[in-house]
């Protein structure tokens, strides 16, 4: 499992997010995995046609997170994200 994938932007668009989706795939096709999910902000410009190109589908559901977090100050706070669900067959996977 990958969270919170983020790259900076000047290394963006280099081919990182898309090559470490391509090693996690094949990874997951060699133990024995026949579909691969991932999680995707719907707002995320660059991220959703990379994951169209690289042959995910959404599958129309969506996924409420909420994540709890201390500022600087020692408060806590709650936030919610919204996550997208796509999904990829590696049943004609190559390696």
């Amino acid at each position: 499992e990958v969270k919170s994938l983020w790259v900076y932007p000047e290394a963006r668009r280099l081919g990182a997010g898309r090559a470490l989706t391509r090693h996690l795939e094949n990874l997951a096709r060699e133990r024995g995995f026949v579909e691969i999910f991932l999680r995707v902000d719907p707002q995320n410009a660059a991220a959703i046609p990379m994951y169209i190109s690289l042959d995910y589908t959404p599958t129309g559901d969506h996924k409420l997170t909420t994540y709890n977090y201390v500022d600087g100050l020692g408060n806590t706070h709650a936030r919610e994200e919204m996550d997208a669900i796509y999904r990829k067959s590696l049943r004609l996977l190559r390696l």
